[in-house]
């Protein structure tokens, strides 16, 4: 039985979960982190897309993102592609690096919008990784209480 095919809204919201194989570590230095990002600008201004809010956990990530025209699942495609062919290469590694293809909820509402920005700043807390979510590095949160640090991430 084929996949269901996912709801392509341009101009749509979605949240977006990317887990490691296994629950394996996607990050495992900060650098690993820093060429995520790397890729991550690229392929937004290459798909036309905004970040309006992320996490890098250790073993996932999430976003919340805004499509324009092009599908999500092609922005997601190249950039795990893209990611996981440097970590592999970068660890002598081989085989995949993310657990099946990525999570994508459609954001219904603005209320659901303020929700999941807050869920998404709160996970490394819930992680117990940090006592308040300002502390973790990793999350556009600083960027909304302080002001953004990255050119790629939208924050109005």
């Amino acid at each position: 039985m084929p996949r269901r095919r996912r709801i392509h809204v341009p101009g749509g919201f979605y949240h977006v979960i990317l887990r490691g194989n296994n629950r394996a570590p996607i990050f495992r230095q900060t650098e690993d982190r820093a060429s995520w990002e790397a890729l991550l600008s690229s392929g937004l201004k290459q798909y036309e897309c905004s970040l309006h809010s992320y996490c890098w956990m250790t073993n996932h990530v999430h976003l919340a993102i805004q499509i324009n025209e092009v599908p999500l699942g092609r922005l997601i495609r190249w950039l795990c592609t893209q990611y996981a062919r440097w970590f592999n290469k970068k660890y002598e590694r081989t085989g995949h690096l993310f657990e099946r293809r990525h999570r994508a909820m459609y954001v219904l509402s603005e209320e659901y919008m303020t929700t999941l920005v807050r869920y998404i700043h709160r996970n490394p807390l819930e992680g117990k990784l940090v006592r308040d979510p300002i502390d973790y590095e990793w999350s556009s949160h600083r960027d909304y209480i302080c002001g953004s640090r990255h050119t790629w991430l939208t924050t109005d």
